[in-house]
């Protein structure tokens, strides 16, 4: 619930400074980090145009689980859960009449969830903190589709690829358990490269 309220405010807000044409679509992604696993997840991607070459982007997705699994004496499996919320700049280049550039970057906030399924008699909580960091994308999309009557919901379908890198790390996270064993983990590096691939469709 708090990741939807974050992004439903971030879209009116930054609705609210659109002059040009705004795109959204759905996104798959995957994300390869230095200190934990890599892994897929799901998302969307809201532009909201501010002139022909430059929009505003918002990113929100999900990672179910980046964690490397059995990584801790006396766990069973290890679940570490992320979601990006990036907000920031990109700058649009057409090659030929089909085919559009682009780069950018921004800054994103990263709500992380832990839980560790401990062995049995040893229950254990992971308690991570949300943590802010920054972003570059760079890709390319060409149209699919265009040319809709203005009675459609979207006048232009684009496919597109990016990658992305991403800076982010865990600075803090306590792992205790029942017998009152603590202990803090710090500097967890989710730094890594990147990729999402989904539809735009223009309104």
């Amino acid at each position: 619930m708090k990741s939807l309220l974050v992004l439903i405010a971030g879209i009116m807000l930054f609705a609210g400074v659109a002059c040009a044409e705004n795109r959204w679509g759905p996104v798959v992604s995957y994300w390869d980090t230095a200190d934990a696993s890599d892994g897929t997840g799901f998302g969307a991607v809201f532009s909201f145009g501010v002139s022909p070459n430059v929009a505003v982007d918002m990113r929100y997705t999900w990672y179910d689980d980046l964690a490397e699994g059995n990584g801790m004496e006396g766990a069973s499996d290890i679940d570490l859960k992320i979601e990006p919320i990036e907000m920031g700049l990109s700058f649009f280049g057409d090659i030929g009449s089909s085919l559009r550039v682009h780069i950018g970057g921004g800054l994103g906030y990263y709500m992380i969830e832990g839980n560790i399924d401990a062995v049995v008699g040893r229950e254990m909580t992971f308690d991570p903190d949300d943590e802010v960091g920054l972003y570059l994308v760079a890709g390319f999309e060409t149209i699919v589709a265009g040319n809709f009557s203005e009675d459609v919901l979207a006048s232009e379908v684009t496919l597109f690829f990016e990658v992305i890198y991403r800076d982010v790390s865990i600075d803090e996270a306590e792992v205790s358990n029942t017998v009152d064993r603590r202990e803090v983990i710090q500097n967890g590096d989710l730094a890594g490269v990147g990729a999402n691939a989904g539809l735009r469709f223009t309104w």
